[in-house]
């Protein structure tokens, strides 16, 4: 009983808590359409994300990709950022 015990706070600590103090998704007043349930569903896969890379202190990791639009889509997107920049320089009209 102590191990599952132990068990629901691992999960309360790493997701709930995280969610709730890093991401500020107490103070959210978004109340309108499918946002309440698509914005918490958003965060926890970023959440998954975040750790499956090698983080562990996710604020650390939001101010690391807060600090750089380029590097936080390089991290969303999965390309490496040189290959990101040279796609959309091929994308705009009038480059080669």
């Amino acid at each position: 009983m102590e191990a599952l015990w132990r068990g629901h706070w691992t999960i309360q600590n790493q997701d709930h808590y995280v969610r709730d103090v890093t991401m500020l998704e107490d103070r959210c007043q978004i109340h309108k359409g499918n946002a309440p349930s698509a914005l918490p569903a958003l965060k926890n896969r970023l959440l998954a994300a975040l750790r499956y890379h090698g983080w562990t202190n996710i604020a650390a990791a939001i101010r690391h990709f807060a600090a750089s639009a380029h590097k936080a889509r390089a991290f969303l997107t999965g390309c490496a950022p040189s290959e990101d920049s040279a796609r959309i320089a091929e994308a705009l009209p009038g480059r080669a």
